[in-house]
């Protein structure tokens, strides 16, 4: 016990959990083990910062992924040795993929135990090798340490902050047991009067900055049709991209990782850019007409761009993504910040005007039609006629009601169907739009969409999450905790019995790992829930009751609401089929095990395809803009490979295309899919239910995108509360 008198120092859990406040850290989330209990009760010790149980250590990781989405700087989870870390590192390793900071605190054996030679529960059995764990997370985590001694602790834990703040990637920081409820000197008094943190910042090297700036200069010098595309890494700098966007006055894409970092009511905003399922189609013309594109924060990867940039495009664009500069095919330039480069750019490059040939590419959106692509037909995956429900009416009534602009709101979408739909959706000013594409994790939004709400609920702002039922199979858990923790999140949950996209990008569309154990996800929210906190619950299987739910959560802002939606199997994005096509030829027609079946790119196949007689590969991704909707020559329009390059390119596609047709002689007929026979269930009383992508120059492309289906709905369903 201390003497009277003595100096009343701080712990290192509470020095730790300051630090985290004072970044804007609230929320910490976690799962308690024997090794991370006094790291737990330390940070417990902490005024204003909320300890968040969640149901599991990849759930924690999930939700602090979250929380670093909606605040922009640092999200943290705490788990237990080695089974609680190695739980939550697909959760840490996907926020590495996706560049999001995320602190990882581990609470490990004691610093005695470390020097001992026993083995100890919860390791691999090895006594003499204790950096399993680290080992393990070497390679999802920009730094690793150990807080085991007073003597580093502080220097460390400050180290870890910066590290995971200025290169945006995961941290993983383990404390001994021992460590962090035992005041020190080290961490001054209490209450505490802390030095304060310095927050890394990125500086450009000044004689790069302007070479690069120059280099740029002389690259968009002259070019007449000049284009702005943006990726996620503009997270750090979208204050920057909207002041150098509004300078010039060029017209500016989106990548769909990029959805919502730039106004949508911006008059240089043009649209997401989804090779071969951008909507309207006139958005992939306008990409391929471009003579020069400048690529901020871009991250070139196949489920968002397609095939990797070819020198073709190279020649014709500069890409700046975090401190690295590519201009054209040759000059290359580091230690260049993308928000410096913009802001230093945003007054030295020519801005366009109404009148200047450089504003060409916003008068030739605006010239084009704006009908949505055209998609082949598939009725394997198309809604059937007379449904009483389908997702592009509940996502045309979610445009419609919540995204009107009238409230703050943000949108969650989950690596699903519904990911293929959404892009579309207009979002009124301010509004943030994550996905987790990249690492492409099913499950994550339900869990990330909690701390997501969790951090963004005290600004005012409320988050829907859309959410497929395979996926929330995996992290169902969280529900209760949106409940528990107050969150007034909304929902979406697609009953469609089991994994659509996964049946859709199948060889054997029926094959029984594409279906799930039936559940009742409306009596799973309510069991969940639990009379903890206000929620609603609905499951809704027709128009009228999907319009009054949606119509319903709108209202209850104070309310975490579940809407249960179940529709027909086969109901799937427009672009199913175009996509189906494109993957079932590349990977599985030409293997001998699926040769019998009537795969798209065989040569005899019986395809029920319709609409533009799509046979391989080759046939499906190089339809060209005809099929797209678009006109095969457009005023203004430029290809981004010259005439000769482009005919030998589609001879050799088409050679391509015969060779692989030669190949893949198959018969029979490919299995059609069946309805979920889902009936009219309503809620009862107290809540509880009663009942791809194309390549970079557009040759070759797929499609995928969202046809607006607006419908009036009338009636609403019987509805319950839990106060």
């Amino acid at each position: 016990m201390d003497s009277p008198g003595a100096p009343d120092y701080l712990c290192a859990g509470e020095y730790l959990g300051y630090r985290l406040l004072e970044l804007g850290v609230t929320h910490v989330f976690n799962v308690p083990g024997d090794f991370n209990l006094p790291l737990l009760d330390s940070l417990a010790k902490v005024p204003g910062l909320t300890l968040v149980n969640t149901c599991n250590e990849l759930n924690s990781a999930y939700a602090a992924d979250g929380f670093a989405r909606a605040t922009g700087g640092l999200g943290c989870c705490v788990t237990t040795f080695l089974v609680g870390a190695l739980s939550a590192i697909n959760g840490v390793a996907a926020s590495y993929a996706e560049e999001i900071p995320v602190l990882s605190i581990v609470g490990v054996p004691s610093t005695r135990q470390y020097q001992g030679m026993c083995s100890l529960h919860h390791t691999l059995g090895n006594a003499e090798d204790m950096s399993q764990e680290v080992d393990c997370y070497r390679p999802v985590t920009c730094y690793q340490t150990i807080l085991r001694s007073f003597t580093d602790a502080r220097y460390l834990i400050d180290k870890a902050l910066t590290k995971a703040l200025k290169q945006r990637k995961p941290v993983l920081l383990e404390v001994c047991r021992d460590i962090p409820m035992e005041p020190h000197s080290s961490f001054g008094l209490r209450p505490p009067l802390m030095t304060p943190f310095a927050l890394p910042r990125t500086v450009s090297d000044p004689a790069a900055l302007e070479a690069a700036g120059a280099a740029v200069q002389r690259f968009f010098a002259g070019k007449k049709m000049p284009l702005i595309v943006a990726g996620r890494r503009v997270r750090t700098c979208q204050d920057a991209l909207l002041k150098f966007t509004s300078a010039v006055g060029w017209g500016l894409l989106v990548q769909h990782d990029a959805k919502g970092m730039f106004p949508e009511d911006h008059p240089s905003f043009i649209g997401c850019y989804f090779p071969g399922f951008s909507s309207p189609a006139s958005i992939a013309h306008c990409y391929e007409a471009a003579d020069a594109i400048f690529f901020v924060g871009t991250h070139f990867n196949e489920m968002n761009f397609g095939s990797p940039p070819d020198e073709a495009l190279e020649q014709r664009s500069v890409v700046a993504y975090k401190q690295h500069v590519l201009v054209g095919h040759t000059d290359a330039f580091n230690g260049v910040a993308t928000e410096e480069l913009l802001l230093h750019l945003a007054g030295r490059l020519e801005p366009s005007s109404s009148s200047s040939s450089s504003g060409g590419i916003l008068q030739l959106f605006k010239a084009l039609p704006s009908d949505p692509p055209a998609f082949p037909h598939d009725p394997n995956f198309t809604a059937p006629p007379g449904v009483p429900l389908t997702l592009s009416y509940v996502y045309d009534q979610v445009q419609q009601q919540l995204l009107a602009g009238d409230e703050a709101m943000a949108v969650m979408v989950d690596t699903s169907d519904s990911m293929l739909r959404t892009h579309t959706m207009k979002l009124p000013e301010g509004t943030p739009y994550e996905l987790q594409i990249f690492a492409g994790n099913i499950g994550w939004a339900t869990p990330a969409g909690l701390g997501f709400s969790l951090a963004q609920q005290r600004a005012g702002r409320r988050l829907l999450v859309c959410q497929g039922d395979g996926g929330l199979q995996m992290t169902a858990g969280e529900i209760g905790n949106y409940a528990r923790c107050g969150s007034n999140a909304i929902i979406i949950l697609v009953n469609n019995n089991g994994y659509l996209i996964e049946r859709y990008l199948s060889p054997i569309p029926e094959s029984g790992y594409n279906y799930l154990p039936s559940w009742d996800y409306s009596k799973v929210a309510e069991g969940m829930c639990n009379s903890s906190g206000k929620y609603k619950v609905f499951k809704v299987t027709t128009e009228a009751q999907a319009c009054a739910a949606i119509a319903a959560a709108k209202q209850l802002r104070g309310h975490f609401v579940f809407i249960e939606v179940v529709v027909d199997k086969r109901d799937a994005a427009p672009g199913a089929a175009a996509l189906r096509q494109g993957f079932v030829s590349r990977h599985f027609s030409n293997i001998e095990g699926y040769r019998h079946l009537n795969l798209p790119g065989s040569t005899n196949a019986n395809s029920t395809l319709t609409g533009g007689g799509l046979g391989g590969l080759t046939d499906t991704l190089a339809a060209g803009e005809v099929r797209s909707g678009m006109p095969a020559h457009a005023a203004g329009s430029s290809s981004c490979l010259p005439a000769t390059a482009a005919a030998a390119e589609a001879a050799a596609a088409a050679a391509a295309a015969a060779a692989l047709d030669a190949r893949c002689s198959a018969a029979g007929a490919a299995p059609a899919g069946g309805g979920n026979g889902g009936g009219g269930v309503v809620v009862g009383e107290t809540g509880r239910a009663a009942g791809a992508a194309g390549s970079s120059d557009g040759s070759r492309r797929s499609r995928l995108g969202l046809l607006p289906c607006k419908r009036h709905a009338e009636g609403q369903p019987e509805q319950g509360e839990q106060e």
